[in-house]
């Protein structure tokens, strides 16, 4: 028969992220997010690489995250990469850099787990996960079709000012 381990009952243990972990973490940030290779150079086997959720579905994961990238310094570095810009001439002026600014918010998703994995007939805004819209009870499809709208509004205000600093 098993002997059962006497743990002390009412302590809660602490997840502490170890090396390998952070390694991971440091190198899928040069790798724009792509965990698996991050996984077999920190020293992980391929065979535990080829899950990467057994490392991220973790509360030491989950700590490692919030350790090192906070969600205000995700929402500060996700919004100058928004503001990047191709130099134009020597002006000093710029175009928007669509490219670069697309990456900066696709690894910022991807990174904190917002962003399902791409398939062949869908769009970034299909692929974000964890942002649920929850319509109350007696609401009509009209005032949906509103709050859409008035929606739609507040994010194209919301470029025309990023698009402006």
């Amino acid at each position: 028969m098993k002997q059962k381990r006497n743990r002390p009952t009412g302590i809660k243990y602490e997840k502490v992220p170890n090396d390998r972990q952070k390694k991971v973490l440091v190198m899928a940030l040069k790798n724009r997010g792509k965990i698996q290779p991050s996984m077999e150079a920190a020293g992980y086997s391929k065979q535990t690489a080829k899950n990467p959720k057994n490392l991220t579905n973790t509360k030491s994961w989950a700590e490692l995250l919030n350790q090192y990238l906070p969600n205000d310094l995700l929402i500060k570095m996700t919004l100058e990469g928004l503001k990047a810009t191709i130099p134009v001439g020597n002006t000093g002026e710029g175009r928007p850099n669509h490219a670069i600014r697309h990456r900066y918010l696709e690894t910022a998703l991807k990174i904190k787990g917002r962003l399902a994995p791409k398939t062949d007939n869908d769009s970034v805004e299909q692929r974000i996960v964890g942002i649920t819209y929850v319509v109350p009870k007696g609401v009509s499809a009209e005032e949906v079709k509103e709050m859409n709208e008035q929606e739609q509004e507040r994010v194209a205000d919301m470029k025309k000012h990023l698009n402006t600093q």
